[in-house]
């Protein structure tokens, strides 16, 4: 018996062999995530992440990896991942810590990798106040190592 399509065997054999058919293969690199403190009082902060590079940020909260971390003021928290683990992340919360006051917190949007970040950067998320700490601003960037 013939089979109506003799060429089915060598593609099966092809995806086996990790030819990159959809793209580019992520590699399994660590990555740093910084979450910089570069105010007079404690930061306290969840990093949600996850692989998708398409998650939302409900999808992320709900389904994602969670870190949450204390940062002393002026001081920086250092959190290493794979690469291809970090498709997508956003700090989820942020609390400025002021003792005998309510905190003030803050949040941030998706970041995503191919598009606000590549693999071997350093990716920083750097939490400010103004003089006079009414709120808590949280910014991304990625840079070189």
């Amino acid at each position: 018996m013939k089979r109506a399509f003799p060429w089915t065997g060598f593609v099966f054999i092809f995806l086996l062999a990790g030819c990159p058919l959809f793209g580019p293969e992520v590699p399994a690199t660590n990555t740093t995530i910084e979450l910089r403190n570069n105010g007079d009082f404690t930061v306290e902060a969840v990093l949600i992440y996850g692989s998708s590079t398409s998650a939302t940020a409900n999808e992320l909260r709900a389904s994602g990896t969670r870190v949450a971390v204390t940062i002393p003021a002026g001081d920086t928290a250092k959190i290493e991942r794979a690469c291809n683990a970090l498709g997508s992340m956003l700090i989820d919360e942020a609390l400025l810590i002021i003792p005998g006051t309510f905190p003030r917190s803050t949040t941030t949007g998706v970041v995503r990798r191919d598009t606000d970040f590549t693999c071997g950067q350093i990716l920083r998320y750097s939490f400010t106040h103004p003089a006079v700490p009414t709120t808590l601003n949280a910014t991304f960037s990625a840079v070189a190592p």
